[in-house]
């Protein structure tokens, strides 16, 4: 089950705070409808690394007691009709697990002990139980965090605290903004351009997280060249995948490739961090085999540009790697 909680309301680093502190749960803060986020004199959204995205929190319809004034929250045990306007992060993480909802409708889910065996990035091997993973909670958080608003927000979403000195220290917050037109995805969220980008950060650089300005760099190599959005696909999309990925290749291994040709310098070498990269295991013997002989004789032995190319989609179209995110 995927879980959504409040940042908190002490306008304070939400790390400091419990349940806002569980880096399983995805942690929601409060903004108002010009992009800043929510504070007053005494409370305010809670801020800081600990936060995953922001949605809508100020002056939220909410129920209202028919007893109470018009506008008035205070008490919740109010009618099946009557509204009031709310603030502060319990009005805004309801949003996320809305979307979370409309992600989550019509796809089947899968019990607990299922998605703790297999995490996002570690291997999935071919079983009928775990060929649909869409539905755990590390696809579903990493999907909504993924296809949220980027750098809308102004810089109020950050926070400050003080160094050993007393010296002001800002502390950032994600700059990420709740948007659920993507929701319901592609049955299969490595699909879903923004997702794959995403992926390729844990996958090749050991990151959790993208920043901002290099997830939307690098989707938009995709969207860009192909003129279509984040959920579409086709054989423009595929191409500009495997340049995507191949450009992390080239920084993460430089000694793997020649940077003149785009070819490699070690074809066995190449074959065997693939899977390590894509399908998060070491290779068994035939299947190594297999690779670095199609490399070898169809490309060369260093295997051109165009080789690199095919081995990157022969791996990202492969059922193994996709079943590390949904069906295959």
């Amino acid at each position: 089950m995927t879980v959504v909680v409040i940042a908190g309301n002490a306008n304070q680093n939400a790390l400091n705070y419990s349940p806002a502190d569980v880096a399983a749960a995805l942690t929601v803060g409060a903004v108002d409808w010009n992009g800043n986020r929510w504070a007053e004199p005494f409370q305010g959204s809670n801020w800081g690394p600990g936060v995953d995205l922001f949605a809508p929190g100020v002056f939220v319809v909410s129920a209202q007691t028919s007893t109470q004034l018009p506008g008035d929250c205070a008490i919740w045990n109010g009618s099946n009709t009557s509204e009031c306007r709310a603030t502060g992060t319990s009005m805004a993480a309801p949003h996320v697990a809305g979307a979370i909802a409309m992600y989550l409708q019509g796809r089947t889910g899968l019990g607990s002990n299922v998605c703790a065996a297999f995490p996002i990035d570690q291997s999935v091997l071919a079983t009928t139980a775990n060929a649909n993973l869409s539905t755990c909670p590390d696809r579903v958080a990493r999907y909504i965090k993924a296809t949220a608003n980027l750098s809308r927000l102004t810089s109020s979403i950050n926070g400050t605290t003080t160094d050993a000195n007393g010296n002001p220290v800002t502390v950032p917050s994600p700059n990420r903004f709740l948007w659920n037109i993507w929701e319901p995805t592609n049955a299969n969220p490595i699909d879903n351009q923004r997702f794959f980008v995403w992926t390729h950060y844990p996958d090749f650089l050991n990151r959790a997280e993208p920043d901002e300005g290099g997830l939307d760099f690098w989707t938009n190599n995709i969207t860009g060249h192909c003129s279509t959005g984040i959920n579409d696909n086709n054989s423009c999309t595929r191409e500009w995948r495997i340049h995507t990925s191949r450009a992390f290749w080239f920084y993460q291994f430089p000694s793997l490739f020649n940077m003149q040709t785009g070819g490699t310098t070690n074809n066995a070498e190449f074959v065997r961090q693939c899977y390590r990269i894509y399908l998060r295991r070491e290779p068994d013997d035939s299947g190594f085999q297999y690779w670095v002989n199609d490399l070898s004789s169809q490309y060369g032995n260093p295997a051109s540009y165009d080789g690199v190319n095919h081995l990157i989609d022969a791996f990202l179209v492969s059922p193994e790697y996709r079943r590390r995110f949904g069906p295959s």
